[in-house]
């Protein structure tokens, strides 16, 4: 069973945000996949090392979208994301 279930209200654009909240999700369900069968051991530090840099590399690609698109409170939103990535890597 998966941990996390992409829901029809979670989506944004139907192209490339999507995509990327998508693999993100179902990278949490492979960990949580893994951990629930008695495998975190094995995948955990690939999964978590994966997980961290795709979601740096989509909220860098998110930022960029928001600014083009003139996001009203973009400054704010990147203060949420950096909070987001210092707790991951804690």
């Amino acid at each position: 069973m998966a941990y996390f279930e992409w829901a029809d209200d979670m989506v944004i654009d139907n192209g490339p945000i999507d995509e990327d909240h998508r693999k993100l999700v179902d990278l949490v369900n492979e960990l949580h996949t893994a951990t629930s069968q008695g495998r975190g051991q094995e995948v955990v530090d690939k999964l978590l090392t994966q997980l961290i840099a795709d979601t740096e590399e989509h909220l860098r690609e998110e930022e960029r979208v928001m600014e083009q698109a003139k996001f009203t409170n973009l400054e704010r939103h990147k203060q949420g994301h950096t909070h987001f990535v210092n707790k991951l890597h804690e």
